[in-house]
């Protein structure tokens, strides 16, 4: 018993002297490890052709690393095979299924995802480019990938290059910022996809968003190719609602989104006022960006054609110190024909749209106010992409009359995807007049009363006495004109007798 008691003991002792070694904690009275391991060394090394290798990728790091996330830590271009990752205790062992295949120029990057065991992770990715065959050439494709209805980046996006001559398919994915780039691949001709590889299949499924396109690039090219990332559909566009925020514009909506690019030539409108339904003419369909910008260069030409009245009349002297300045008819300077109307100005070859102003629109260019979108100006305007909208502007002919219904159908949408033969119909109903502007108004602007409701004087509470005689013009003195008598007492005046 004791001989068994001594046994049971001593394996104890040995089971927690080991788990005491395995305990990542740096030796007593030493630093805390801080820093995320490096690599010392690798084989082949960077930039080396090596005919006919077969061995093993190494990366060889400074410190034991940990074996959180190393199963898909590395991606090697181009995929020859499938990816295979050893781990020793301070070096990562890459080989390819089928070995490494002769006269390719191979990629391996091992993403920043490597720590050690106090937790401390890389923070940049690893790169190893060699070759087993060919010279390494110079080449270097790169760019942004985004998402197409929000033109934000997308990250950890998959980018194939599919080289036409042997099929052979390079990859790289996007950092955070979107931006991916494959370096020192062969010169060639290549089909390039972009996507959100969602299932892990290596391969874009139609309801993964997507984007492809095609390049050539030379021995020493650098090209720049960016995508936009884009669900896939099979239905039409269809109309959802439509309001009128003033008389001058319709808003449509849609349950799906347009292509800004593509312009509204093949949509039809039908505008009817009810009851009765009458035909109203239309003047311009535009994309809502197209609407905001026109509405901004009107501000512009109007506030121009102010500053203008407002200089001219000050140098004529006609603006009185104090004087509020004069402001322009807002009908007038917006183009409309009547309150809260919007009519447009000259269009790019739609419908019969009213010209601006040739003389407003050349002060308000002399003055730097050009054609801006949400405020910016036209160079910060060409320079961005209109992202897609779920709304459309139709233009009336002449403005609305006010809180009145119409009905409006549409047929004709093409939806990003290029899907045709969208349309339906919505009721709307016009807002109210609105009310005129305060300037407008009367300059007394105390409030008359009407005849019953003026107050009726106060009664005289002075006892009646004496009537004096009016003393003729001539024999009264001026003291008596700028020294008035004072007002006697009720008992004073009843006892007094009339003054000569």
């Amino acid at each position: 018993m004791k001989r068994r008691r001594r046994w049971w003991a001593a394996c104890a002792a040995a089971l927690a002297a080991t788990v005491s070694c395995a305990r990542p904690y740096p030796p007593t009275g030493g630093d805390p490890d801080q820093e995320a391991p490096w690599v010392v060394a690798t084989e082949p090394e960077a930039m080396a052709v090596v005919p006919g290798w077969d061995e093993p990728v190494v990366f060889r790091f400074n410190e034991r690393i940990s074996e959180n996330g190393i199963e898909q830590s590395v991606m090697v271009s181009p995929e020859t095979g499938e990816v295979r990752i050893d781990k020793g205790r301070s070096e990562l062992r890459v080989s390819l299924e089928g070995g490494w295949q002769p006269g390719q120029i191979y990629r391996v990057v091992v993403l920043p995802v490597v720590r050690d065991l106090f937790g401390n992770v890389r923070g940049e990715p690893i790169d190893l480019v060699f070759s087993t065959g060919p010279e390494i050439p110079g080449t270097a494709l790169a760019g942004r990938v985004s998402d197409r209805l929000t033109g934000r980046p997308v990250p950890d996006a998959r980018v194939e290059a599919v080289r036409r001559a042997d099929s052979t398919v390079y990859v790289a994915r996007t950092d955070t910022a979107g931006i991916y780039a494959m370096r020192h691949i062969p010169a060639g001709e290549y089909d390039l996809n972009a996507f959100v590889d969602q299932v892990m299949n290596r391969r874009p499924d139609f309801t993964e968003p997507y984007d492809s396109g095609a390049t050539v690039l030379a021995a020493t090219d650098t090209t720049l190719i960016s995508f936009s990332l884009l669900r896939g559909d099979t239905t039409a566009a269809h109309v959802t609602g439509a309001t009128a925020p003033d008389s001058g514009h319709i808003q449509v909506r849609l349950d799906d989104y347009l292509d800004p690019e593509v312009p509204l030539d093949g949509v039809t409108v039908e505008l009817l006022r009810l009851p009765d339904s009458t035909a109203v003419e239309i003047a311009d369909v535009m994309h809502e960006h197209a609407w905001e910008a026109l509405e901004a260069r009107r501000r512009a030409v109007a506030d121009s054609l102010a500053a203008a009245s407002d200089s001219a009349a000050a140098e004529k002297g006609a603006v009185t110190p104090g004087a509020e300045p004069a402001r322009p008819d807002s009908a007038a300077a917006s183009g409309a024909g009547g309150a809260g109307a919007a009519a447009p100005a000259e269009s790019t070859g739609r419908g019969a749209g009213r010209p601006a102003d040739p003389a407003a629109i050349e002060a308000a260019d002399s003055a730097g106010a050009g054609g801006v979108r949400g405020g910016a100006p036209d160079a910060a305007a060409a320079d961005s992409v209109a992202l897609p909208s779920r709304t459309f502007v139709v233009v009336p002919a002449a403005p609305l009359p006010p809180e009145t219904d119409f009905v409006i159908r549409v047929t004709g949408i093409r939806n990003i995807h290029g899907l045709t033969d969208g349309g339906g119909t919505a009721e709307l109903r016009t807002p109210k007049r609105p009310a005129p502007p305060a300037d407008t108004a009367a300059a007394d602007t105390v409030p008359a009363l009407a005849p019953d409701t003026v107050p009726p004087a106060a009664p005289d509470t002075l006892r009646p006495g004496p009537v004096e005689p009016a003393a003729p013009p001539a024999a009264v003195p001026s003291s008596a004109v700028s020294r008035p008598r004072p007002m006697p007492t009720p008992s004073a005046r009843s006892d007094a007798s009339p003054e000569p």
